[in-house]
């Protein structure tokens, strides 16, 4: 079991210490080749089974499949189902407000890891349902966020929750690139969904999100800019992003990880640890920003995982023993 849990550890390392967002991005043309796009309609909706297909022109090679859910909050209505692009398949789950759609924000939540379900935030923490000991029911959830927003549960990127790949050699395996993707979604679904087009727009998450929120909302930005110009011919929707929001999040290790004894040992509601621990800590800073600085530079598993066994064992474990929550 050790074994297995430090084989993944391993694999996600490099991701965790990856460095923040790089904000000058050029968006480029989302999908693949589609020569014959320009004789379409911009947007097609079919059927396949018990799922509705919606795909889109300047969208090439993504496709946007939904079905009607009734699980867990029966009274609103729910749509699930998968972004599909070049064997990637991305799981997602909606539910509508429980007081107004119509003029209640859109919210996106996305769990953090990197490889944590998204659905682990509607089951467990601010969805309208959790699950029930033994697994056999999902009680109602009253202080579940979509009392007031409408709210998306999406896995991403591929491998993470119900989303799967064809290939594991094309799965994603950068920020940026998961960015994109989750803009296409976005702009699939509004283009389906399209009473919530208009809507005011919240990126939300926490953990390993705090790399995630802000490069979608980058990339919402610099698509705007990109729908909003003159010479553009694309049919693709001005997204109303309103805000971001993450909590307790994993957004730039190299600044971070040096504050974590500063904060157990000298926030004004008392110390986590003797001074002994305190003084051990502080002396893992310059190697852990050391490390860290050499995985930003090369991004590779070499590098990275070093830098994260390191600095979670000397910055980060002293906390988990505590078992405490602070």
């Amino acid at each position: 079991m050790r074994t297995f849990s430090a084989l993944l550890f391993a694999a996600a390392a490099a991701s965790v210490f990856a460095a923040p967002l790089n904000s000058k991005q050029n968006l480029g043309k989302l999908g693949v080749a589609n020569d014959g796009a320009a004789l379409l309609p911009k947007l097609t909706a079919t059927q396949s089974g018990k799922f509705s297909l919606f795909s889109h022109t300047d969208l090439p090679g993504y496709s946007l499949r939904t079905k009607d859910a009734k699980l867990c909050d029966a009274n609103v209505k729910q749509s699930v189902g998968y972004l599909d692009v070049e064997g990637k398949h991305f799981f997602y789950w909606f539910f509508e407000s429980r007081s107004s759609p119509s003029t209640d924000p859109l919210i996106l939540w996305l769990n953090g890891g990197p490889g944590c379900s998204s659905l682990t935030g509607l089951f467990m923490e601010l969805g309208p349902c959790s699950v029930s000991e033994g697994g056999k029911d999902t009680p109602y959830n009253e202080n579940s966020w979509n009392s007031n927003a409408n709210i998306i549960f999406l896995d991403q990127p591929t491998t993470v929750g119900f989303s799967y790949s064809d290939n594991p050699s094309e799965d994603v395996s950068n920020t940026e690139d998961a960015a994109r993707d989750v803009y296409a979604f976005l702009q699939l679904f509004l283009k389906s969904h399209p009473k919530f087009a208009a809507s005011e727009f919240h990126v939300t998450g926490e953990s390993y999100a705090g790399h995630y929120v802000p490069a979608i909302a980058s990339t919402i930005l610099a698509g705007n800019i990109d729908a909003e110009a003159p010479d553009n011919d694309d049919d693709l929707l001005v997204i109303n992003l309103t805000s971001i929001a993450i909590g307790n999040g994993l957004t730039d290790p190299l600044n971070q990880y040096e504050y974590y004894p500063e904060y157990a040992c000298g926030n004004p509601y008392g110390p986590v640890f003797e001074e002994a621990e305190c003084k051990a800590m502080k002396t893992k800073i310059g190697t852990c920003k050391s490390l860290i600085e050499g995985c930003y530079r090369y991004q590779s598993q070499f590098t990275c995982v070093p830098s994260a066994i390191y600095c979670n064992a000397g910055l980060i474990s002293p906390f988990q023993k505590t078992g405490a929550e602070r």
